[in-house]
């Protein structure tokens, strides 16, 4: 088959990963508001082609926040919303409104306070025809979420544990008129991007989470047991890292129902997300061929089984609805001959992550796939993500052998030195986190997988945009 974002990308491009959140501005999360312009504006006087960010998920409380576990995957988080742009729209007065810059993210200081701006601004909220025509075009998930989110709030816990009861229709209208201003916000932010030319990279976590209005709402299309507990979970199986492998705790799709039903829910994602995004990067790609089954309610992989899934099946299906398939596989870790071959036979980008070709390189001596000498062009390379250390946290602590590895490829421990470095590779995407732009150290890290608690992971913020101005430039020349 015809490969998509290869053909789209016919000269070299790049792009920056920086989430919504670790935007600057004077409240306690970054959001859609000025800082996100600026971004752009800088981007694409840099001639930076893609900006790269994580879900946009409402985020649970319980799993710290992590973007990957939200309440909804068609939804909005209402934390990013931007009181400035609140303002311009006549729905806050200059009165309302209240700042409390953060140096790091602090999720529950931000919904207090954009909730209760939110509130305020629903007071002021008239419905016109823009209104309604949003809930015309959202109908397949909108009112369902807002009944979820108006019930959630009401009862405290799990949706398998309310009673029956109908959800407030004040507290419904509302969850509406929040995510209508979302995406309002959204919508413009992108037009804007796009008439830039910066396109955004979006992220599309496979799995939903279990206390979700996706499950709550069709749970059939879930392996749940009568009692609508998780009969199985996903995760991994133990390997290298970890030795009883890892339990996510996010329920697994009955894909048969699914099939049967030609795949109706996952394409109307797919499209929900196109509208919001330019590309997307499916995470867990490896799911689409098999799922790693855990026993519900087990707390290790010890018991887990690979599971097939018809991952080719709804790659046809949504290749239906868009030829292009603007998909960009996240096929990192152990990856089977299987899984290169339904990525390769339908023409999606996978990934390379070029700092690990440097972790690697005690064991493989700079043989790795991550290795600039064995990227493709038909793949996106990373210096690190998210889930990665960043270059100089990295080699503050790597062993000496790998740190003179690094210095004798890249010429320098200096970020121009390794941004250059990444650039030259044959990959035809290469996106760098603004910690490596601004060579920053460990105390960046976006995340560290495996680990959890509040304060730790997904808090880094930019102090400004205007080091990244200036250290941009280093990777095209």
């Amino acid at each position: 088959m015809e490969t998509n974002i290869y053909c789209v990308l016919m000269k070299k491009s790049l792009g920056v990963l920086l989430h919504i959140s670790s935007l600057p501005n004077d409240f306690p999360i970054g959001d859609f508001g000025p800082a996100a312009y600026a971004l752009v504006d800088r981007l694409a006087g840099l001639q930076i082609e893609y900006w790269q960010i994580l879900p946009l998920g409402p985020a649970d409380p319980e799993y710290f926040y992590s973007p990957y576990t939200v309440f909804s995957a068609f939804a909005l988080s209402e934390l990013y919303v931007s009181p400035e742009l609140l303002r311009e729209q006549g729905l806050l007065a200059a009165e309302d409104m209240t700042v409390c810059p953060a140096a790091q993210t602090d999720y529950a200081r931000a919904g207090a306070l954009k909730n209760a701006l939110l509130r305020q601004a629903y007071a002021h909220f008239k419905p016109d025809e823009d209104y309604m025509r949003f809930q015309r075009e959202q109908a397949f998930w909108l009112r369902s979420y807002a009944e979820f989110q108006a019930l959630r709030r009401a009862a405290g816990r799990p949706w398998p544990q309310w009673q029956s009861a109908a959800p407030d229709a004040g507290l419904v209208e509302y969850e509406i008129f929040v995510q209508y201003v979302l995406f309002d916000q959204w919508r413009r932010l992108k037009k804007y991007a796009n008439g830039k030319g910066v396109k955004i990279i979006g992220d599309l976590p496979i799995f939903a989470a279990h206390h979700s209005a996706d499950v709550w709402r069709w749970p059939q299309y879930f392996k749940l047991r009568p009692d609508k507990s998780m009969a199985v979970v996903a995760g991994v199986p133990p390997d290298y890292f970890n030795q009883l492998g890892q339990v996510w705790n996010l329920p697994l799709y009955d894909w048969p129902v699914l099939q049967r039903e030609d795949f109706g829910w996952w394409r109307e994602r797919v499209r929900h997300a196109l509208q919001k995004y330019d590309l997307i990067r499916l995470d867990h790609f490896r799911g689409l061929e098999a799922c790693y089954e855990i026993p519900g309610g087990d707390t290790d992989g010890l018991r887990g089984q690979w599971v097939r899934t018809p991952g080719r099946a709804l790659l046809a299906a949504l290749q239906q609805d868009f030829p292009a398939l603007p998909l960009l596989a996240e096929d990192l870790g152990v990856i089977t001959p299987a899984v290169r071959s339904l990525r390769d036979d339908f023409g999606l980008s996978g990934m390379r992550v070029g700092l690990l070709d440097f972790i690697d390189y005690p064991r493989l001596r700079g043989d790795s796939e991550h290795n600039i000498k064995q990227v493709p062009e038909n793949c996106v390379l990373y210096s690190t993500t998210h889930d990665f250390n960043t270059v100089r946290g990295w080699y503050a602590s790597a062993e000496p052998e790998a740190q003179a590895y690094f210095r004798r490829e890249t010429g320098s421990t200096e970020p121009a030195a390794y941004l250059r470095y990444w650039a030259a590779a044959p990959a035809r995407l290469v996106i760098f986190p603004a910690q490596d732009i601004l060579g920053l150290g460990a105390a960046a890290r976006m995340n560290t997988p495996g680990t959890s608690g509040a304060g730790r992971n997904w808090t880094w913020r930019l102090e400004n945009l205007d080091g990244l101005a200036m250290a941009c430039p280093a990777a095209r020349n």
